[in-house]
């Protein structure tokens, strides 16, 4: 009997030492700050969102006309029409761009054109279009289908087609006429106003009682529009 109860006594002692033993608190939280080589970085508390975005590359554009210094100018990605004239030294004394917009973000290969007080014009042209493509980029000033392709392919936009390559002041609209010389939207606009105001135009000569169009730019245009 003696002998069974010691036995009872050892194995009833091993049992309590295999019991969990509580951990502090503190020490569980150093468990788990604690990274192995090769760890991911969301083990080790690194943001999956931290990695820089990779940086735009520049745009050239090409800015001419009343400008100090004209010519092809490299400009942050994101830059606005300002900015490139900006680039180019300023407008000069007898610049006008015009109705043009300032604030326009300007593309890589994108032309800028500034008008002058005798003719005041302001444009932003797309890139133009490759040789041997059969159009541009749809931009202002580039090659397109519709009544402006129409004009630069040698078919007058609004009906003048026994006139050539000329267009017909009379039936032209602002997108055609936009086309010509030195003519940008705001005065494109203006002939279509005389236009419509005085019926229609009796001779070419009667542009330059347009608003806009002085003796230099009328020379200009002259040989390329026609009346009907």
């Amino acid at each position: 009997m003696v002998v069974c109860a010691a036995m009872l006594i050892f194995a009833t002692s091993q049992i309590l030492r295999a019991r969990a033993t509580t951990v502090p608190a503190g020490r569980i939280t150093a468990l788990e700050g604690f990274s192995t080589p090769g760890a991911s970085p969301l083990a080790t508390g690194t943001s999956p969102g931290s990695v820089s975005p990779t940086p735009q590359p520049p745009v050239h554009v090409h800015v001419l006309g009343e400008v100090r210094v004209p010519g092809v100018h490299e400009l942050p990605w994101g830059a606005r029409v300002a900015d490139a004239v900006k680039a180019a030294g300023g407008m000069t004394d007898g610049a006008d761009p015009g109705e043009l917009n300032l604030a326009a973000t300007i593309c890589d290969g994108c032309q800028v054109v500034i008008g002058t007080r005798a003719s005041p014009r302001g444009e932003v042209r797309g890139p133009a279009a490759p040789q041997g493509s059969a159009a541009g980029t749809g931009g202002a000033g580039s090659a397109s289908t519709g009544p402006a392709g129409a004009a630069a392919s040698g078919q007058t936009a609004g009906g003048a087609g026994a006139s050539g390559s000329k267009t017909d002041l009379n039936t032209a609209d602002v997108t055609a006429l936009d086309q010509l010389p030195g003519i940008g939207p705001v005065i494109a606009g203006r002939i279509v106003e005389w236009r419509n105001e005085h019926k229609r135009f009796t001779r070419i000569e009667e542009l330059q009682e347009v608003s806009g169009i002085g003796p230099a730019l009328y020379e200009k245009v002259k040989n390329h529009v026609t009346v009907s």
